[in-house]
C-alpha cells in the first residue's frame, strides 16, 4: 500500500498519528486493517488485550500473530512469527507513567524480548512491527471503549524487582 492511501485510510477512520510513527508505519509493504474492525474486548482474556489482533493475522513485514500467553510472572507474551520462521516474543505489560518500552499504549508498555539488556539494536522490520500492533491496540482502546487490562499485568520494573531478570523470561 502507498503512503497516501494509507493515510487517507487513517484520516477516514479519524485516527491522527505522530509524525514518526506515520513514517515508521506508512511503509508499501506494511497491511492495514479494516477501519471497523476494532471490537470492544468482552472478556478478561489475555486476546483482549491486543484487540483487533487475533491468532495467525498478518501485521505486516511477514509478521504474523502467533499466540498469546496467559498472564504469567506479570505480564503476557505476544508471539510474532516471520513468514522465515524468525520468532519475536513482546512481554505486555501495565505501562504506569511515562512508557519504557519499545511501543506503548495508554495501558500497556510493550517490551520486544531479544535476550538483550536494553542496549541490543532492534532489527527495523520487527521495530516497526511491535509500534505497528501498538497503534492498532491504542486506536482499539480509544474508539472501543474501556478494553480491559489483567489485574495481574505488573510494570516491567516491578516484574524486575520481583522475579529478577532472567526469570521474567521464563
Amino acid at each position: 500500500m502507498q503512503r497516501r492511501g494509507l493515510l487517507k485510510c487513517l484520516a477516514a477512520g479519524g485516527v491522527v498519528l505522530s509524525v514518526p510513527l506515520a513514517v515508521d508505519v506508512a511503509h508499501d509493504s506494511l497491511t492495514t486493517l479494516d477501519a471497523d474492525e476494532p471490537q470492544p474486548a468482552e472478556d478478561n482474556s489475555p486476546w483482549s488485550l491486543v484487540a483487533p489482533f487475533s491468532a495467525d493475522m498478518e501485521v505486516g513485514l511477514g509478521w504474523r500473530v502467533a499466540s498469546i500467553s496467559e498472564v504469567k510472572r506479570g505480564a503476557a507474551v505476544l508471539t510474532l512469527r516471520h513468514q522465515e520462521g524468525r520468532q519475536a516474543q513482546v512481554h505486555l505489560c501495565r505501562r504506569q507513567g511515562v512508557p519504557r518500552g519499545l511501543a506503548y499504549t495508554d495501558k500497556l508498555d510493550m517490551f520486544l524480548m531479544n535476550d538483550g539488556d536494553g542496549q541490543q539494536q532492534t532489527h527495523e522490520d520487527i521495530g516497526r512491527v511491535v509500534k505497528t500492533v501498538a497503534a492498532w491496540v491504542r486506536r482499539s482502546e480509544q474508539t472501543a471503549g474501556p478494553v480491559p487490562t489483567a489485574p495481574q499485568l505488573l510494570t516491567h520494573s516491578t516484574r524486575v524487582r520481583r522475579y529478577g531478570p532472567r526469570e521474567i523470561l521464563a
